[in-house]
């Protein structure tokens, strides 16, 4: 791929990838709008509810969406 995300540290990262495309997805941003905040947090705990997955959620990369997330999540939010 020439076009992909570049940057190691998203949850997407494609070494394949020579130019950055902006689609990167960064753990906690759960939403994918750049930005980690509480409206982060309340789409996490909806997910933990509905029992979805989801790639961006997993932030303690254990393999489940759990509330040990959302702590994750608001630390981040606090740092």
């Amino acid at each position: 791929d020439m076009y992909g995300c570049t940057d190691h540290i998203a949850v997407n990262y494609n070494f394949n990838s020579v130019y950055d495309d902006g689609s990167c997805i960064y753990p906690g941003d759960i939403n994918e709008d750049n930005v980690i905040d509480i409206s982060d947090v309340i789409l996490l705990i909806n997910i933990i509810l509905e029992s979805e997955s989801s790639i961006s959620g997993d932030l303690n990369y254990d393999g489940n969406v759990d509330i040990f997330d959302i702590i994750i999540l608001i630390n981040i939010i606090l740092n």
